[in-house]
């Protein structure tokens, strides 16, 4: 990689001579120069690492944005149903929309997550929506 290449030819180079206006230590700073170019290696070679880590655009059209719904008077007895939110479904080919309907409360359910792609192990999943 020309990324780690050339962070290989700086840290070799503050080996050598050291950083600018620093002193060589008591020893001519042998030992810390070594050291500090292994750390500006390390350093290099991680953020080159996590550049090329970043997963591919998905091959999915973005989700549209939600739709405007008018939601209706909640069903008895109150507080035991909650809404939830119509939201868009990946039906494999094109995104289908859910309207928005009570359901009984479960518990733990403290908010809406709305559903999208994630990648996951080398390829895009779609995550539906849910509650958590």
């Amino acid at each position: 990689m020309i990324v780690a290449g050339v962070a290989q030819g700086i840290a070799q180079g503050i080996a050598q001579r050291g950083l600018p206006g620093r002193s060589r230590g008591l020893n001519g700073g042998a030992a810390s120069g070594a050291l500090r170019a292994g750390l500006v290696l390390a350093l290099a070679v991680g953020i080159a690492g996590s550049a090329c880590a970043q997963p591919p655009p998905p091959p999915y059209p973005p989700v549209p944005p939600p739709r405007v719904e008018v939601i209706p008077g909640a069903p008895a007895p109150p507080g035991a149903f909650v809404w939830m939110p119509g939201h868009w479904y990946w039906n494999g080919a094109s995104y289908v929309w859910v309207r928005g309907h009570f359901v009984p409360r479960q518990p733990g359910w403290t908010r809406w997550v709305p559903g999208r792609w994630v990648f996951s192990y080398g390829r895009w999943v779609w995550v539906p929506g849910h509650w958590g």
